[in-house]
């Protein structure tokens, strides 16, 4: 297999743009169309609310990208790196172009303090590194033409909430949410409401439709690790669920412990190489999991 990407080096105001991240064949790669960097037409006509999401079984899936923490950070920006699930399925699913926005350290919840931070690239956990900041930078290089509309969007951090759930306060609070939320750029106070899990997750989606209304979102559950709680796991895997639910998004279940088994993992890294950030083998068995999800639900 041959990989073919381009890449610029990454200033603070201006993202890369990476063009067939994944590695494909020369024949695959002359079988695919060119992509085009468009701009999304209805990417700053106003809020929007949610909308179900095209399952068309035969629709070609042309651009992909993610947002989440360290286990899709890893996959590099160009999804090549196979320590990661991002590169498994964007080179299972025969995407023309795989961008990863991840951070490590990233979070879903953010805090009352939050501020959308384009400019801040740190590694560590803070106040503004969370995907709220990663969908507002892939909102702006769409806008600028350095990337294109996303077919499919996903969404996948979460144990950073739970390892560090005394750096989320109101991880578990309750959430009252508007339906519909102004887009955010960089500089903007989160809105009320929003510094909860669950708030933080339905702000995240709103402010992705409202830049890429035609893409799918698909959320990835929470894996199972050695440094997190496996009930608060859980528990913050039923907020996702719940919330991907009323905001008609696809929802993927990772915690299970036949992909990471913290018992095993604690005897002798088997998925893992550390108990939470996952090698080869715990990035494609979440990999596996997603794929298998996905033809399951454009089936139906």
């Amino acid at each position: 297999m041959t990989g073919v990407f381009l890449k610029r080096m990454m200033t603070a105001a201006v993202l890369p743009t990476i063009l067939l991240g994944v590695n494909v064949s020369r024949a695959e790669a002359q079988s695919c169309e060119p992509v085009v960097a468009e701009r999304c037409d209805s990417a700053r006509s106003g809020p929007v609310g949610p909308k179900p999401n095209h399952h068309a079984p035969n629709a070609a899936v042309k651009t992909i990208a993610f947002l989440g923490d360290s286990n899709t950070w890893s996959g590099g920006e160009d999804c090549s790196r196979p320590e990661s699930w991002s590169h498994h399925v964007a080179k299972r699913l025969k995407a023309h172009y795989a961008r990863s926005l991840a951070r490590s350290g990233a979070t879903i919840c953010n805090v009352a303090d939050t501020r959308v931070d384009t400019l801040e690239l740190t590694e560590r956990l803070s106040d503004t590194n969370t995907l709220l900041a990663q969908a507002v930078r892939m909102a702006g290089a769409v806008e600028r033409g350095e990337m294109p509309c996303p077919d499919i969007v996903f969404i996948a951090a979460g144990t950073n909430d739970c390892w560090f759930a005394d750096r989320r306060p109101g991880l578990f609070d309750s959430t009252e949410m508007p339906a519909e939320t102004a887009p955010l750029t960089h500089g903007s106070s989160i809105p009320q409401g929003a510094s909860t899990l669950g708030g933080s997750v339905e702000l995240l989606i709103t402010q992705i439709r409202n830049s890429i209304p035609e893409a799918r979102i698909v959320i990835v559950g929470i894996p199972l690790s050695t440094r997190t709680d496996a009930g608060t796991t859980r528990r913050a895997v039923d907020r996702l669920r719940a919330v991907a639910r009323t905001r008609h998004a696809d929802f993927i279940a990772i915690d299970s412990d036949t992909i990471i088994n913290p018992e095993r993992e604690r005897a002798g890294f088997e998925a893992t190489r550390d108990g939470v950030h996952t090698n080869i083998v715990g990035a494609r068995r979440i990999a596996d999991a997603v794929i298998k999800a996905l033809a399951e639900s454009n089936s139906e």
